[in-house]
Parts: structure tokens; sequence; C-alpha cells
């Protein structure tokens, strides 16, 4: 059975300074895709509508066997292993095509055997690029956001760190109160808004603004304090 590997060019891992991260599903919606394409089709669609630094994907077999637009599945959650593809083919027909899928991710992943109650450090984990399993949930892909905190349980060498299996204090929590920083060129106001979810230093999590009535996406950047989505 063909079977191919393409990794998209990897960003610098200095560069993931972001803490555990949620899998949203990837909207698989107006995708086209040709004959003999596959791989290298969806990993350059992770790279545009994905909100995770996804190294690639393999697809099993490797290529599409059809030529057309993706009508389901409508979005495919990141770590799934297979999926049945309906394509609408140019010809108007529609053809099905059945695919295992791998998902490669930079993930910080226990080096060894981790008690429960032992501290991370950059002896016992290390970010590598892996298999991501969806089980995994929101994982970790930047070692100093790990580094200092203890694991909530015993932790295999190789399993990637989450929020499943390691303490997690998060510097914004469900309903707290929030300042919201927006920014707009040189101006920088300062609102106050609601935390609709928690979150730790770099998550995007949803904030209601008071003021004007709506609900945004925002950056945890400190204890009680978030910074708004560029152009909001």
């Amino acid at each position: 059975m063909k079977k191919s590997l393409f990794f998209a060019a990897l960003l610098a891992l200095l560069a993931f300074s972001a803490p555990a991260i949620s899998m949203e599903p990837v909207s698989l919606e107006g995708l086209q895709v040709r004959w003999g394409e596959g791989t290298e089709t969806l990993s350059g669609m992770l790279r545009q509508r994905g909100g995770f630094p996804w190294s690639g994907i393999t697809m099993e077999p490797g290529s599409f066997p059809f030529s057309g637009e993706i009508v389901s599945p409508k979005r495919i959650y990141p770590g799934t292993s297979s999926a049945v593809f309906r394509i609408r083919t140019w010809g108007g027909g529609t053809e099905s095509f059945v695919a295992r899928l791998t998902w490669h991710a930079p993930m910080v992943l226990a080096l060894e055997e981790i008690s429960r109650g032992s501290v991370i450090t950059g002896s016992n984990a290390a970010v590598q690029v892996a298999p991501y399993r969806r089980g995994y949930g929101k994982v970790f892909c930047s070692l100093p956001q790990v580094e200092g905190k203890r694991a909530s349980r015993d932790i295999r060498a190789g399993e990637p760190l989450s929020g499943r299996n390691i303490e997690v204090i998060l510097l914004v929590e469900r309903r707290d109160p929030v300042v919201v920083i927006s920014k707009s060129g040189a101006v920088i106001a300062r609102l106050r808004g609601v935390a609709l979810e928690g979150g730790d230093l770099g998550d995007v999590i949803t904030v209601r603004v008071p003021r004007y009535r709506n609900e945004i996406p925002a950056t945890v950047i400190d204890k009680g304090l978030v910074e708004a989505a560029a152009g909001l």
C-alpha cells in the first residue's frame, strides 16, 4: 500500500512559545483535490487553516484516486485516525475514499518515566516531532511552559505532556474579570471584560466585553490580562 509523508517547512522550535493549545477541528469546506495528490494537499490545508504548528500529515493510501471538491466530512478533528472522504468529482458524480491519517506535531515528550509529583525539567522532557492522537487533548509544544510544573499522574516515557498529566495553574479562570488590551496602530486601549473560559500564558480564550456587548478572542498575556486579536 502506497505510503507517503510530507513535512511542511518546520517553524523554528524557539517560536513555539504557546502553552497547551486546544486542538480545534479543521474545516475542509471548499477544499479542492486532484487525482494523485494527498499528503501534500492536506499538509498545506493544515498550514492555512489549522491553529497549531503542525509539521505535516501522513495519508494512507498516499493520494486521492479522484479529482474534485471534498463535500464530507465538513471538518476534521486533529488526531482523527481515519476518515471517509466524499468527493464531488468534476464530472458531477460523487465518489468515496477511505484513508488512514497520522498527524505530526512538535510536542513536549517525556524522555523517561516521570512519577506523579515529580518536577518537569529539561532532563526528563524535550520538544520532539511525533504523531499526535486525538486522545492526547491539549498538548504542550514549548518546554519553558512546563518546566517547574509537577506531574499530576505517572507519565510514560515517550508520552506527550498535556493538561491531562501536568498540574496547570491558569493565569485566567473562567468568569474572572480581566483587562483587555486592544491595539490599533500606535493607539492602545484598555477595556474591562469577563473571561468565558480559563487559559494559561499564550492561550487564546473567549472574552465578553460588556461595553460593546460582544464576545472576542483574546490571548492571555499575564494574570488577569489579555490582548485582543489584531483588528478587534
